[in-house]
């Protein structure tokens, strides 16, 4: 278990849907592997804003 990440899996449905990867952003392998089958992935490894 990660604490850093354990409200996650608190979440509605996440005990079911949610899967957590870790990747590389420098290994195409490893973003590969973390990002087949899904239906939708989220980047984080940026800051997103809702401030136009």
């Amino acid at each position: 278990d990660d604490p850093k990440n354990f409200h996650l899996k608190k979440l509605e449905g996440a005990e079911e849907r949610l899967v957590l990867m870790r990747a590389d952003l420098l290994d195409y392998e490893s973003l590969l592997s973390a990002i087949k089958g899904c239906h939708g992935v989220f980047h984080t490894a940026s800051p997103v804003t809702d401030d136009p």
